[in-house]
């Protein structure tokens, strides 16, 4: 069986504060996020989320989200 390998990489570019959270996140063990509606929380996350697996830091995530959310996070 041929697995494709998992990269983790975004899949969208971070607007300037979304690096900013993601980075202080990387560098901490215990963060509140506390942006506004519409700033991008949910790429924060996975951004982070997804260094970390990249680093082998964490196996694996689940993240649960609005059903609106759904067409955002859509693979297009």
């Amino acid at each position: 069986m041929n697995k494709k390998k998992q990269t983790y990489e975004s899949k969208t570019e971070a607007l300037p504060h979304q690096i900013e959270a993601t980075d202080y996140i990387n560098r901490h063990d215990e963060v509140a996020l506390f942006d506004e509606q519409g700033l991008g929380k949910t790429k924060i996350v996975i951004d982070s989320l997804c260094a970390s697996m990249k680093n082998g830091e964490v196996e694996g995530v689940l993240v649960v989200s609005p059903m609106s959310l759904i067409y955002n996070w859509s693979t297009r």
